[in-house]
């Protein structure tokens, strides 16, 4: 026998002489007990591996032994069929390799066994460069708060790569603003196995950018007719401001005397929600035209004092509010009035081209001034 036992020793075959020589003959059979070895150490110690973390699940498997005798040591594969090692693992970390199962020869035939266990090692991945980039986006200020989430990964490996949301769960990104401007969206929060299976993590902030909205303020052109007062020019249009935000709008032009007054407009918010910084605004000018009035005029005799020596320069500039030729471009009228003064002087013949040279008399409550050109001699 070969594995320890006890073995019967059996008496076997004939001798025929003896047999007939001999009428008492009796075969007793024997005992060979083959005991278990206590002289060796039996160890079977599992397989041990060092790996880098590559995102799949990695293993170690097998075991080694020593201490076997005789045909085990050449025949080692029957002499522990049926017991196993190994381990697997994803992560970054130690694994432990464990000798499982049983051969009943090899524990018969030895006394003293021994298992000894190994180990998986991942290490961490330092060769690739994980990045988390925050999301970015470009917006228009609405008057509302908006926002931006969110965050792209890069450099993962293996099943990290088809099943990232699990990769790097707990890290999230995002921020929010209401108001033209920049705002910073970060990248915040731990995965743990991330930080532990990769040595290279990296955040790369993103940014919110909300756009001034544009908007326009155009002044409009107003015509009005001199008549005494002081005339306005029409309120300015306004377009693309937020519901809720509005502006002020001075500068406007204005203006008493026949002329062409140009607006110098300039912006104020009407209330706390608007704020000017939010917008692109757009301002044009525009311009109010007092025309002169015209008068029509019947023959009338209208009394003037004028001076019977007069100079280039008139008694006092002439000031028409709603009183001028039909044209409406000039301040003085010719007509059938007779002015009651020297004969030598024409009837007034005053234009505005050579008003600074005619003599002028306030006529009284009209609020018009009569002019007349310098005497002829």
């Amino acid at each position: 026998g070969k594995n320890a036992g006890s073995y019967t020793s059996t008496i076997t075959g004939s001798n025929a002489n003896l047999e007939n020589n001999y009428a008492n003959i009796t075969k007793a059979g024997g005992t060979l007990t083959i005991g278990k070895n206590t002289s060796t150490n039996v160890v079977l110690t599992a397989n041990s591996d060092t790996k880098v973390y590559n995102g799949t699940t990695q293993a170690v498997t097998g075991f080694a032994v020593t201490g076997l005798l005789g045909d085990d040591v050449t025949n080692s594969a029957a002499a522990v069929a049926g017991i196993s090692a190994g381990t697997s693992g994803k992560n970054a970390g130690s694994y432990t390799s464990t000798i499982t199962g049983s051969n009943a020869n090899l524990e018969n035939n030895y006394a003293n066994i021994t298992k000894a266990g190994g180990t998986l090692t991942i290490g961490k991945n330092t060769s690739t460069n994980v990045v988390l980039t925050a999301n970015s986006d470009t917006k228009v200020y609405n008057g509302t708060t908006q926002a931006v989430t969110g965050f792209a990964v890069t450099g993962l490996l293996g099943d990290d790569v088809t099943n990232s949301a699990a990769a790097v769960a707990g890290i999230s990104a995002g921020t929010s603003g209401k108001n033209a401007g920049s705002y910073t969206v970060a990248v915040t929060g731990n995965n743990t196995n991330l930080s532990s299976n990769y040595a290279n993590v990296r955040f790369v902030a993103g940014s919110l950018d909300i756009a001034k909205v544009n908007a326009t303020v155009t002044g409009t052109n107003t015509t009005a007719t001199a008549d005494g007062t002081l005339k306005t020019q029409a309120e300015a249009t306004k377009s693309g401001f937020i519901v809720g935000e509005d502006v002020n709008v001075s500068g406007l032009a204005s203006g008493t005397t026949a002329g062409t007054y140009n607006s110098n407009l300039s912006l104020s918010p009407t209330n706390a929600a608007t704020l000017l910084n939010n917008y692109n605004i757009k301002i044009t000018n525009a311009a109010l035209t007092i025309n002169p009035a015209a008068a029509i005029l019947s023959t009338a005799v209208i009394p003037v004092t004028i001076p019977q020596t007069r100079t280039v320069t008139p008694i006092s500039r002439l000031t028409l509010s709603g009183f001028s030729n039909q044209s409406g471009v000039g301040a003085a009228v010719a007509g059938s009035v007779d002015p009651q003064e020297p004969t030598n002087a024409s009837a007034l013949s005053c234009t505005p081209e050579n008003d600074m040279d005619c003599a002028c008399e306030d006529l009284g409550s009209s609020g018009v001034e009569l002019c007349l050109a310098p005497a002829r001699s």
